[in-house]
């Protein structure tokens, strides 16, 4: 919220933490019931905007982030995200928030005519705020890659903070190409580049680019090319 007495100003959306903002005028609306703060922020017309209540002595521990959906028709709002018997779907916006108890979670991320998205052993600390940021795939490209003979393709743990391995099954000797892409489609680092037998192969990508610099958090894709095909999956980096 901002002060009394000047015009509004955009917010700075590139803010840590900032999910959502809006320019309006508001009010907020204070109230204080024994140990609990209860704020409500309401527009000129006293419509609800915003509500928080804050208990003293507890501190709230939250899995939040965005969702996006790479492509179909879909609509964001009706993913459904799940931690633990806990749910809850994104606004309009695709952002999403879930109140957690301290612990390690497996989230998922489900929207029908979607790949299921699973991601394994979130940690949520006390009194803090774990990034998730999820993409959907429409299950029609999923089988594309799922399906092919040549090559089968997912890294664990996804996400990660340090390393994570790529594990992929090549059906035939042929050429091979394991590439990190961000998410603007910039090339990262090639992890592979020649002939590999047929058989299962794993490769460990550290989250650095060519050069051996530490990228930054977020979403990557690697990308898997052999004599006849491609395969790609997404993986998040979080730091």
């Amino acid at each position: 919220v901002g002060g009394g007495g000047a015009p509004l100003y955009s917010p700075y959306e590139g803010y840590p933490n900032v999910l959502h903002t809006q320019d309006l005028n508001h009010f907020c609306k204070v109230e204080i019931v024994q140990d609990t703060l209860i704020l409500h922020v309401v527009d000129i017309s006293n419509a609800m905007i915003d509500a928080i209540e804050i208990i003293e002595g507890v501190l709230p521990s939250h899995l939040l982030g965005s969702v996006t959906l790479f492509s179909g028709s879909g609509d964001v709002q009706d993913i459904l995200i799940e931690a633990d018997g806990l749910s809850v779907n994104p606004d309009n916006a695709g952002y999403y928030g879930l109140n957690l108890d301290p612990g390690v979670y497996d989230v998922t991320a489900s929207l029908e005519g979607y790949e299921i998205q699973l991601f394994e052993d979130i940690e949520i600390s006390y009194g803090t705020e774990t990034t998730l940021d999820v993409t959907m795939y429409e299950t029609s490209i999923g089988d594309t890659w799922t399906t092919l003979e040549t090559n089968i393709l997912y890294s664990h743990p996804n996400p990660f903070r340090e390393q994570t391995v790529i594990l992929c099954q090549i059906s035939a000797f042929s050429p091979v190409r394991l590439t990190i892409f961000d998410i603007s489609g910039h090339q990262v680092t090639v992890l592979v580049d020649g002939q590999l037998p047929a058989g299962d192969h794993s490769v460990i990508w550290n989250g650095t680019d060519g050069s051996g610099n530490d990228v930054s958090s977020g979403i990557y894709f690697v990308r898997l090319t052999t004599g006849n095909s491609t395969a790609t999956e997404s993986c998040v980096l979080i730091r």
